[in-house]
């Protein structure tokens, strides 16, 4: 069993690193949005929500949270679409250099749940990093070797 943790705002990192304690690093999963992973500007069609300054933590708390404890960490972007097109070797490289020394992961939240380029999701795991995919939108021909998937169907899961 793992406990999955989503953190919406840096307050919560105290209690959050003493929940890891508790459970142990091996058992843990840390999710967040991450400030160097926000490709703005935003597209005009994207509403912008209130809440969305709180949980954009600040790159240096997650990788201090994650070299303090050891903890699993997958940081998300926004990424849009009309950016790929032109910018993806770029947003890689930036992930790559912003986050790579410790992330797990990298969800790149397109819309609809689509997967990021194939190059680009090769080029993370050459550098250690998974793409985070939902594997209830993405086909099995359109992942790369290894990732992290989630999923609504428990039939479609991996056990541990």
């Amino acid at each position: 069993m793992y406990l999955v943790i989503d953190c919406k705002d840096v307050r919560a990192i105290p209690r959050i690193a003493e929940i890891i304690n508790q459970f142990g690093s091996h058992r843990v999963v840390f999710h967040s949005w991450v400030d160097t992973l926000l490709f703005k500007p935003y597209p005009p069609e994207i509403t912008i929500e209130p809440h969305w300054p709180y949980e954009d933590l600040p790159v240096s708390v997650v990788k201090d949270l994650h070299h303090q404890t050891g903890v699993t960490t997958i940081c998300s972007a926004r990424t849009y679409p009309h950016r790929l097109a032109t910018e993806v070797d770029e947003i890689t490289q930036h992930m790559i250099s912003t986050v790579g020394s410790f992330a797990t992961a990298i969800n790149w939240n397109l819309p609809g749940g689509q997967a990021p380029p194939m190059a680009a999701m090769n080029t993370l795991l050459a550098h250690g990093i998974r793409t985070f995919i939902n594997i209830d939108v993405v086909p099995s021909a359109f992942r790369p070797a290894k990732y992290i998937g989630m999923t609504d169907n428990i039939a479609l899961s991996s056990r541990p």
